[in-house]
């Protein structure tokens, strides 16, 4: 008796990474736990985040901690430290002087910016605690796409 072996050859698709680019309603920031979910959530679905907008500031710098990202040259980044532990809804001072719990929830709240910051790019926190974690309100640190690319190896977007 003969045996007939069927041999089945499958050819897949290549397998094509989601891209999502950063949209203009999330440049200006918002809840870091929004952003931070966000970015937890692409991580796992191997989405690679694209940041090639004029501006990316406060929450939006966060885009930046996706396991696959990039960034424009010409993107600017607006940096500062957290705000919804000192100022209230609007930018309204909640008080004029902060507690020492309020302090030490400041300090923290930093601590833990600048880690996650230098948890993907090294030496990107230590850079944010000295520039920029202590500005509140409008005042940011500016540091282009470029400088993050020099400084921290940040990769720019195809251009």
């Amino acid at each position: 008796m003969k045996r007939i072996v069927a041999i089945c050859i499958v050819l897949a698709a290549p397998v094509v990474a989601e891209v999502w680019h950063v949209p203009v309603d999330r440049t200006g920031g918002g809840p870091i736990n929004a952003y931070v979910a966000m970015v937890n959530d692409m991580n796992r679905r191997g989405v690679s985040v694209v940041i090639d907008v004029p501006a990316c500031s406060s929450a939006c710098t966060f885009f930046l901690l996706a396991d696959d990202v990039c960034t424009s040259a010409r993107t600017v980044y607006g940096f500062h430290g957290p705000q919804n532990i000192v100022f209230g809804y609007a930018g309204i001072p909640i008080r004029s002087l902060p507690t020492k719990r309020d302090r030490q929830n400041i300090t923290d709240a930093i601590n833990l910016m600048a880690d996650n910051y230098d948890l993907q790019w090294p030496g990107l926190g230590d850079w944010f605690k000295e520039h920029a974690a202590h500005k509140f309100g409008w005042s940011q640190t500016y540091v282009k796409g470029r400088a993050l690319h020099d400084a921290f190896g940040v990769p720019i977007c195809e251009e």
